[in-house]
């Protein structure tokens, strides 16, 4: 009887190590799926750990329901159709998770908007692209629809559909066999129809082209012996100059506006040794917000405001850190 007593006893120990194990076990793989999203960035791994807590722990209704949020926001971020999914469950099996059921609807409504509407949630970010191929040496459409980049395989400038994930090269200069010429740094017009680009030549030397988002009308739009490098940066609002930075053979570095009409350029700043990391237009076209090395030798940038008549420039970030990158809100108030 005794013995009994004791094998009854040891088996409960054992049922409830089990069941403790378990409830441990989840918020573990809860915790690795936390770190998977939001530290590594790995968005499919922490979906399939979300998705495991939901299936192996549905009875916890807590977890089960935070899991599906988290999943729901990494399936966002994917731009996915499945976001809704989750939420949807959410609401299906756990409505007695009253918080978590209250931020699925909220996340409902916010995906239900029409495409541009605001998110009440502000900000959301969602990834594009990923893998080897991805190239950040062009830019997006006015729209958000398309970007410009170079497809390295050939060295070939393309496009590539934001909403589809679908690529289509532009230029056809064959294979890297084929020809050592490759485009490089590419912008889209505003109103998206045509692409500018640096093309580097077989003897390193580049010239600043042209040519239809279709991949019509290839055009070579200025060619200089003495300009060794060359970096269309953005276009202007109106869609009538390029705004670019050259490197010229005696190595000084300059800032520039060239005409689309006839290829004409506008030195807007010389800049000796010092190399502008971005250059980017106001809204309404009247000025140019550029960064450069504080000093010769340092490593860390300012942030410059400069007119598009050259003729006045005034210093908008002068500090120790490294500032860099400047961009314009939409309403040109702020940079």
């Amino acid at each position: 009887m005794k013995r009994f007593s004791v094998l009854i006893t040891i088996a409960c120990l054992v049922a409830l190590g089990a069941g403790f194990s378990a409830a441990q076990s989840g918020h573990d793989l809860f915790q690795k799926a936390l770190v998977k999203e939001r530290t590594e960035g790995n968005l499919e791994e922490a979906i399939q750990l979300y998705q495991r807590i939901v299936r192996d722990f549905a009875g916890d209704h807590p977890l089960a329901a935070k899991a599906l949020l988290q999943m729901g926001q990494c399936y966002e971020k994917l731009g996915n159709t499945e976001a809704r999914k989750a939420s949807d469950r959410v609401l299906r099996d756990y409505a007695d998770q009253n918080e978590a059921a209250a931020e699925a609807r909220t996340r409902l409504a916010a995906l239900r908007k029409p495409a541009g509407a605001g998110r009440e949630s502000g900000m959301a970010t969602r990834r594009i692209w990923a893998g080897p191929d991805v190239d950040t040496m062009g830019s997006v459409s006015s729209d958000g629809r398309y970007l410009s980049f170079t497809d390295w395989e050939t060295g070939d400038l393309a496009i590539r559909d934001l909403e589809t994930g679908t690529n289509h090269r532009l230029t056809n200069k064959g294979s890297w066999s084929d020809s050592s010429e490759f485009a490089e740094f590419s912008a889209l017009s505003p109103d998206g129809k045509q692409v500018a680009y640096a093309w580097s030549n077989k003897d390193d030397s580049y010239d600043l082209r042209l040519i239809g988002s279709d991949g019509s009308k290839p055009t070579t739009l200025y060619v200089n012996a003495d300009v060794e490098w060359i970096q269309p940066a953005t276009w202007s609002p109106d869609g009538k100059h390029i705004l670019a930075t050259f490197t010229r053979k005696d190595g000084t570095n300059q800032i520039v506006l060239v005409s689309v009409a006839d290829g004409s350029v506008r030195v807007l700043k010389t800049l000796d040794w010092q190399f502008p990391g971005k250059t980017s237009f106001s809204p309404d076209g009247r000025y140019i917000a550029y960064d450069c090395p504080a000093s010769e030798g340092s490593p860390s940038r300012d942030i410059f405001l400069l007119s598009t008549d050259g003729k006045r420039e005034s210093p908008l970030i002068e500090h120790p850190a490294n500032d860099l990158y400047p961009v314009w809100t939409p309403d040109g108030k702020r940079i």
